[in-house]
């Protein structure tokens, strides 16, 4: 399950269509979030999108992402399962069903949001859930500001 976020909508999609893509896509699992934010930038680079008209946005591209995740990044094989601090799973990170695809992937994800902020486009981010998702709000915010948006939002229900 960590494969690259699947493009669902293509660009131009109405608020109702994200909508209902949104209400009726169920989670996967895992959470590449480092893959999928570059999947998300090769994607937005394709398309040649301009500049941002607005000063306000100076150096910005017409393309935000969206980032809607229920839990914290992670499917990165090459961490130390034993040393690595490990996101909330069945499995765990270490021990003999422990596997370093569990391990919290902050600093690669983080890198990925400030290529798309570099490539002029922002990242928004919003943790769904709490608890058992384990969604850390520093964690978010660290990525929203990477991304040039300075915090995360967070989510407890659709409304």
């Amino acid at each position: 399950m960590c494969d690259t976020g699947t493009l669902l909508l293509p660009s131009g999609s109405t608020v109702s269509d994200i909508q209902w893509e949104y209400q009726n896509t169920a989670a996967g699992g895992a959470t590449p979030t480092a893959l999928s934010l570059d999947a998300a930038r090769s994607y937005l680079n394709s398309l040649g999108l301009p500049a941002a008209p607005s000063p306000k946005f100076s150096g910005q591209k017409n393309g935000v992402v969206l980032l809607i995740t229920d839990g914290l990044p992670n499917c990165n094989g090459s961490l130390n399962r034993t040393t690595c601090t490990c996101t909330p799973s069945t499995l765990g990170c270490s021990g003999t069903s422990g596997t370093p695809y569990n391990c919290l992937d902050d600093s690669r994800t983080i890198a990925s949001a400030q290529a798309l902020k570099s490539a002029g486009y922002l990242v928004y981010v919003v943790g769904f859930g709490t608890g058992s998702s384990g969604n850390n709000k520093a964690v978010l915010d660290a990525i929203a500001s990477a991304g040039g948006t300075t915090n995360s939002y967070s989510a407890s229900s659709q409304t």
